[in-house]
């Protein structure tokens, strides 16, 4: 067996998420622009279909707004809650979205 497919952990007991040996760093930085998107946060209450409601905020490109999000093809979306956690919501068992005024 190859020896770069055993790695023993490092003395602290964690593995790096990332070796620097193996990313791509000639990436021309245009592509890597091309990939970041600015994104307005919006808040929003979410009822689900099971009664469950959501106070939160979503994600969606600057120049779309909440309707657009929910009637969007991907299946599931982020929402981030007030503590910073992010929940993956699947899109079809939100009964209700309501934007909430910020401020």
């Amino acid at each position: 067996m190859s020896d770069n497919l055993i790695k023993t952990p490092p003395e602290n007991g964690r593995i790096p998420l990332s070796n620097k040996a193996s990313t791509n760093s000639s990436t021309p930085s245009a592509m890597r622009q091309s990939r970041i998107r600015r994104k307005a946060n919006i808040p929003v209450e979410l009822e689900l279909t099971n009664g469950i409601q959501i106070y939160g905020s979503v994600f969606i490109d600057l120049d779309s707004r909440v309707l657009d999000l929910m009637n969007d093809e991907k299946n599931f979306f982020p929402i981030r809650l007030e503590d910073q956690t992010i929940l993956i919501i699947n899109r079809a068992s939100v009964a209700i979205c309501r934007p909430l005024e910020s401020g």
